[in-house]
């Protein structure tokens, strides 16, 4: 089981890193938006540049999980090779953990690049603690997003695409979230949604060591609809 996952985690990062798209996004994209949005709002206060270190990390977090296994498993299916896995003698499931763990490790990689950037530019770089709770963050963040990612994607799996879908789900998300700056500052109701909603939760955690019982229903749900609308998949022949 854990030689599976291992060249799973292991091919599957050496595909991310060719897709020139794929390693921008998540390694370089992340920096020029902390590097852009520090200078122009945080006028060296130490405290926002923590704060948005910490949304950075999370608005890709949520963009990885979404857009990053929810697709490729599409390919899968639309390919026959979905249907193929299922015959091999193992669960289908720790390929799917090793997409997970893959994006997990992609994040850890961004974190580390994201932190040079932050301490050369800034001076801040996160202790070893926050950095402890952070990659918490990040695992279990990345596993609720991975999981909605293909829950919509199963949901819609025989159109022809879903991206319209995971668009508008990912900057509802993104822009009612304390990703930038602090919501309920400027609206009590779009803070009260924000908070029912999986990004939140995940800063909570992220920058307090907070969780929550909303990270905790959102851990649970996305896998237990996920596992039933795998079991209801139908190939054509």
């Amino acid at each position: 089981m854990v030689k599976i996952i291992f060249y799973s985690i292991f091919y599957q990062i050496k595909a991310s890193l060719r897709v020139k798209q794929s390693a921008f996004f998540s390694l370089i994209f992340p920096i020029f938006l902390f590097l852009v949005f520090t200078n122009l709002w945080s006028q060296g206060d130490e405290e926002y540049v923590a704060f948005l270190f910490t949304g950075v990390i999370g608005s890709t977090i949520a963009s990885d999980g979404l857009f990053a296994v929810g697709p490729v498993v599409k390919s899968y299916y639309n390919t026959g090779l979905l249907h193929y896995l299922r015959k091999m003698p193992f669960n289908i499931l720790f390929h799917f953990m090793g997409l997970i763990i893959n994006r997990f490790c992609m994040l850890c990689m961004t974190f580390v690049i994201l932190s040079i950037a932050s301490y050369c530019s800034f001076g801040y770089l996160p202790s070893l603690q926050q950095t402890g709770v952070i990659f918490a963050g990040i695992f279990i963040g990345i596993t609720i997003f991975s999981f909605v990612g293909l829950c919509i994607t199963f949901i819609g799996l025989k159109q022809e695409s879903n991206f319209s879908m995971m668009n508008l789900i990912y900057f509802i998300v993104l822009f009612t979230s304390n990703s930038f700056y602090v919501v309920g500052d400027f609206n009590r109701v779009m803070s009260t949604v924000a908070s029912l909603l999986p990004l939140n939760p995940v800063l909570s955690l992220i920058r307090e060591g907070q969780f929550t019982l909303t990270l905790g229903l959102w851990f649970i749900i996305p896998v237990i609809l996920f596992s039933f609308l795998f079991k209801k998949i139908k190939y054509s022949r």
